[in-house]
């Protein structure tokens, strides 16, 4: 009789080392459990998915339930065993269950139970909801005192951060990628969505020395000649200086305009054909700007410094592409920035970014150089306008200046070469 109540208390014993590992796993799923995935089998019918994901909802009375059932076993266990133990060894009893019942639930009742949830946090939940939503039930008083305590100490240790930070929310993303949870194109989407909100118009504009514009005092076939010759449908008109932008002028406008004249019919003249232009700051807000482009109902802003003199122009076009990616239209042509020549040779244009050259060559910019392309770079360091020839070495790098047009740095040949000292 002795011997079967023993049997018994052994069987107990490991249904309560079982039941460790079942509290254990489902705390780690429901901690683990991705309620998209859940959400998406319960649309496509799975109960248990539905089940599941409404527990998931109401997480802290499921954690109650878990910590409480399992303190309850291994409690039971531990008691269980100890008078187990004393029976066979009077003497030793207690210091032996302790450390065989150690072994016993790290390795049945914690680790791995914890380590198949992990890897499997769905199927692992979707299988402890039945028994766990009974429990629920029963433990429902417990699980009222454990809020009113949780709800009573938080208000008490209430945390200041109440919002995750920009970098928690882009790792949050980065990681929904590597797990398969997003697809490559929306993890971009989702990133540049972000990242927008802190982008100034100064990082996207066309520099004034590429921008496309006639003189108002400019004749109607040379204005005729700058449509021509370029390939967009809006330029710009200027009195005098591009510092003093008027407005925008619409090629379609344009040839209205020259038909009506050709044919001696009355026309508005230029002055009033032309569009009203925006200008902007360079260290405004990208997010801002295409708030008030879709509000003006405008296309184009010209950029302007302190002074209010042109930097550059912005349009929608540029604004939209820091969100979705590049948008080809039929003006659009591929142009390399770094064209390869050979091994750790690049043909590089003075306008590709000082960034990703630095990364082609493996730099850090630890001197924290003002210019964000590589011309700028190549002048900065030699403190003067370049020339023809000029020829820069920076660490790992030689730089060699080998076309300009009056003052602008076209191409440059970059070569990685021994460490200069």
């Amino acid at each position: 009789m002795d011997s079967d109540s023993n049997v018994m208390t052994i069987v107990i014993l490991l249904g309560l080392i079982l039941l460790s590992g079942y509290f254990s796993s489902s705390e780690t799923a429901f901690t683990s459990i991705n309620q998209i995935r859940l959400r998406n089998s319960a649309k496509k019918g799975d109960k248990r998915a539905e089940w599941t994901l409404k527990l998931a909802e109401d997480y802290n009375n499921v954690l109650s339930t878990i910590l409480v059932g399992n303190n309850i076993v291994n409690i039971a266990s531990s008691s269980l065993a100890t008078i187990l133990f004393i029976k066979y060894f009077p003497q030793y009893g207690v210091t032996i269950s302790t450390i065989v019942m150690t072994i016993l639930v790290l390795i049945f009742g914690e680790i791995t139970p914890k380590a198949i949830a992990k890897d499997r946090p769905e199927k692992v939940a979707m299988f402890a909801t039945p028994f766990l939503s009974i429990l629920m039930k029963f433990l429902m008083p417990i699980n009222w005192l454990f809020a009113k305590w949780n709800n009573s100490l938080a208000k008490r240790l209430q945390s200041e951060e109440k919002s995750i930070s920009e970098e928690e929310l882009l790792s949050i993303i980065d990681e929904a990628e590597i797990g398969g949870s997003l697809e490559v194109d929306e993890h971009q989407l989702i990133r540049s969505a972000i990242k927008f909100h802190d982008l100034e118009v100064d990082t996207i504009l066309t520099p004034r020395v590429d921008v496309v514009a006639a003189d108002l005092q400019d004749s109607d076939e040379e204005i005729q000649k700058i449509f021509d010759e370029n390939v967009y449908s809006r330029i710009l008109l200027y009195d005098d200086s591009i510092d003093e932008v008027r407005g925008v002028l619409h090629e379609r406008d344009f040839n209205y305009y020259i038909r009506r004249k050709a044919k001696g019919e009355k026309t508005l003249s230029l002055t009033e054909m032309m569009k009203e232009v925006l200008h902007v700051p360079a260290m405004m807000k990208l997010s801002r700007l295409l708030k008030i482009m879709q509000q003006s109902k405008v296309h184009m802003a010209v950029v302007v410094d302190e002074y209010g003199g042109t930097i550059g122009i912005v349009t929608m076009e540029d604004a939209l592409e820091e969100l979705v990616g590049e948008i080809w239209d039929e003006t659009d042509y591929i142009e390399e920035e770094i064209t390869f020549i050979s091994e750790d040779k690049y043909l590089v244009r003075g306008e590709a970014s000082l960034e990703k050259v630095f990364d082609l060559f493996q730099l850090q910019n630890s001197e924290k150089f003002f210019s964000s392309t590589i011309s700028g770079f190549v002048a900065e360091i030699l403190g003067h306008f370049p020339k023809e020839g000029d020829k820069v070495i920076y660490k790992t790098m030689s730089l060699k200046v080998v076309k300009i047009k009056n003052t602008r740095v076209l191409e440059i040949i970059v070569e990685k070469i021994t460490e200069f000292n």
